[in-house]
């Protein structure tokens, strides 16, 4: 969860840097922003995107079923940067939230995400590396 941020007419483009490598369809991440303390939630959609859409029930729920993700394997591990038009938003502060879903099969790495900017700031996930942050889930 990010926020609440306010969204200004001068800052309302939001940047991540992530790596996904999910087991198609059946986990996906998405990300949503909420005007009213996370009571509700909007979807966002990258400017390239989403890559899949949840065709199975996950078994946190936190993504819904036919909804938009990020629902990939992707080789070699490599970070990307997708934005999101928060424009829609002046005026308002925001909860952004990264919202992922898994079944209990599989064994993909999941969904890391390295930093978010939104406009100018930038707020780094704390720094690890692959082999640590994996380690964290054997």
């Amino acid at each position: 969860m990010l926020g609440p941020v306010s969204i200004t007419s001068e800052c309302s483009c939001m940047e991540i840097c992530h790596y996904y490598d999910i087991e198609y369809s059946y986990d996906g991440g998405n990300v949503k922003a909420s005007t009213d303390g996370g009571s509700t939630w909007d979807l966002l959609v990258p400017a390239s995107y989403y890559d899949g859409r949840m065709e199975f029930l996950a078994l946190d729920n936190a993504c819904a079923m036919g909804e938009l993700v990020y629902s990939d394997e992707h080789q070699p591990f490599q970070f990307r940067t997708d934005c999101f038009d928060l424009s829609g938003y002046a005026g308002e502060d925001v909860l952004i939230g990264f919202f992922f879903g898994s079944d209990a099969s599989g064994g993909a790495p999941g969904w890391y995400i390295s930093s978010v900017r939104l406009g100018s700031s930038e707020s780094p996930v704390e720094q690890r590396s692959w082999g640590a942050i994996k380690a964290l889930y054997r």
